[in-house]
């Protein structure tokens, strides 16, 4: 039994990780906006920056967190920080949303943790189909990828081996998916 359909395949999107609000309340970093202090203030963002992705992708390690140092803390200011998240680079637009100097992050990338999204898949996968499926996306235990960006993954049948691949579109920062059959 082959997994390849007469048509292109499309489900709902599949969340890998609960949605969250990129709304962060930088207290450090109140003061020091409102005192007009430039780098101590983006040492500040980083910290919560850092805060903030942790809580977003653990278990995947946090590192490197870099905002510019010479970045503007005004009211509606915006600008790109950077990260790398298990060795792989992470972009994050911040945006000063008040004089208070509460912030706002929206997050470029997704963190894909590459076991659930399989796991995901699989049972998406052969609920549509009817068949007992594995899928595999790769040997990374994450995957760090451009929000709407693509990748590919392979479909397996459990019972007869055949392959299918597979791609994975990445929706939103918090990892929803959805997925298509390749046909051809």
């Amino acid at each position: 039994m082959s997994l390849r359909s007469e048509r292109g395949i499309t489900r709902p999107a599949r969340a890998a990780w609960p949605a969250r609000t990129a709304l962060v309340a930088a207290a450090a970093a109140v003061a020091l906006v409102a005192a007009g202090c430039g780098s101590a203030g983006q040492t500040a963002i980083e910290r919560e920056l850092q805060s903030d992705l942790e809580r977003k992708v653990a278990p995947a390690v946090i590192a490197d967190v870099d905002c510019p140092d010479d970045a503007p803390l005004g009211s509606g200011s915006t600008f790109l920080c950077d990260a790398q998240v298990e060795g792989q680079y992470y972009e994050a637009e911040v945006t000063i949303i008040d004089a208070q100097g509460r912030f706002e992050v929206a997050r470029r990338h997704a963190v894909l943790n590459v076991i659930r999204t399989e796991a995901s898949l699989a049972t998406d996968a052969g609920r549509e189909l009817g068949r007992d499926v594995r899928a595999d996306c790769g040997e990374s235990e994450y995957l760090v990828v451009m929000v709407a960006s693509k990748v590919n993954c392979t479909l397996s049948e459990v019972d007869t081996g055949a392959a299918q691949d597979i791609i994975v579109e990445v929706l939103s920062a918090d990892a929803t998916f959805d997925w298509s059959l390749v046909l051809g």
